[in-house]
């Protein structure tokens, strides 16, 4: 059930990265999608090292990291879906 949550939080973070570059005038393309599959990525790694070095008790776990990247990746896939769907 954690590695899900990890999954929905990344994902809701990279639908609103895309969704900000939208609005911008900044359509989808691969630049687009991997500068947000990264910052979110970015953002999940450093918040583990956070977790682990600033929070006693809690531990840094690889596979919440890799729930983070693939994520952020549903969360462009999602996103890209809905868009060619609804826009």
């Amino acid at each position: 059930m954690d590695k899900l949550g990890h999954l929905t939080v990344y994902a809701g973070l990279c639908i609103l990265i895309l969704w900000g570059n939208r609005k911008n005038g900044v359509f989808l393309n691969k630049n687009t999608a991997f500068v947000a599959i990264l910052i979110a990525s970015i953002f999940g790694i450093s918040m583990e090292f956070m977790q682990y070095y600033f929070f006693p008790g809690r531990y840094f776990e690889y596979l919440d990291i890799i729930s983070n990247i693939i994520g952020a990746i549903f969360g462009f896939v999602l996103f890209k879906f809905l868009y060619i769907k609804f826009f």
